[in-house]
């Protein structure tokens, strides 16, 4: 995509009138599909209920409920309620004067910021629990206080930041180097049709201490590890290729295409071919639910 094409998609803080007077914004975005598009502006948000598809600079990647993501003014991208369930995330903008400050407070140097923080993370049920009865106090706000709404957008942002701060320090310290090579050789297209069984070779320990360090470092078994990353790709190729589900499902190495269809559907909500009829990355979303 050119300049010309991006400057085209492209949606302007100075069109929000929260964001052109404060700084900041907030709202909830209910199951629609968004358009791609970048802004002139940073952005966090959070997937409260089901899960999306979420395409970023020309990749694709799951988001699960309970994952905070940041955006940044440059990244082109789009989401997509997974499947046929309903998908709700909470939207925070904001500017990047305002996002300095904020950085400032918290002793972040806006400068390194893209290598500072994380991109995502799972949010844990108390983190949860803080965004979300900090939403309900800006729903209540909204009408009676304006200036404590506010500060109260700003509290969602700082701890957004000082989360996925800690998130980047706890991954780069605590996952050694071994997992991080492993994982990264299983999310390559060379090893999407292995196994468990293939995986414990690779990681050079017994079955058990393997799936004990998936568990501790992913959340994940290494069943289910592999499982999330056939779907993934299947998801991706079912969308942007004219490859039959019969091949695909081979390339993923799954020993029958029913097999294939019935794992794919209890992780998705649908088939492959229910999928890729249904899932194409054209409706264009509303916003729903504005709060300010």
């Amino acid at each position: 995509m050119d300049q010309e094409q991006k400057d085209s998609c492209r949606v302007l803080y100075k069109n929000n009138l929260a964001l052109a007077q404060f700084g900041v914004s907030f709202h909830w975005w209910k199951s629609e599909a968004t358009s791609l598009h970048n802004h002139d502006f940073f952005e966090f948000f959070i997937i409260t209920q089901g899960s999306a598809t979420h395409e970023i600079n020309g990749k694709g990647e799951e988001l699960p409920e309970n994952t905070l993501r940041f955006i940044r003014p440059e990244d082109m991208h789009r989401i997509k309620p997974c499947g046929a369930g309903e998908c709700m995330h909470m939207n925070i903008p904001v500017t990047e004067s305002r996002l300095k400050k904020i950085c400032l407070g918290l002793g972040i140097d806006f400068e390194s910021l893209a290598s500072e923080i994380a991109s995502r993370t799972v949010l844990s049920p108390q983190e949860m629990m803080f965004f979300t009865k900090r939403a309900e106090q800006i729903s209540m706000l909204v009408q009676s206080d304006i200036k404590s709404c506010y500060v109260t957008v700003n509290e969602l942002i700082a701890e957004a930041l000082s989360i996925l701060f800690k998130a980047k320090r706890r991954r780069s310290s605590e996952i050694p180097p071994w997992f991080v090579e492993l994982t990264e050789k299983l999310h390559s297209p060379d090893y999407f049709g292995c196994n468990a069984n293939d995986v414990y070779a690779l990681a050079s320990f017994s079955p058990p201490v393997t799936v004990k360090y998936f568990k501790e470092y992913t959340g994940k078994t290494v069943c289910e590890y592999l499982r999330d990353i056939k779907v993934h790709h299947a998801r991706d190729a079912l969308i942007h290729t004219d490859i039959s589900i019969l091949e695909l499902s081979n390339i993923l190495g799954y020993s029958s295409l029913s097999h294939f269809n019935r794992i794919f559907k209890n992780a998705v909500g649908l088939t492959p071919a229910m999928f890729r009829k249904e899932n194409k990355f054209e409706a264009k979303g509303e916003k729903k639910n504005v709060n300010i």
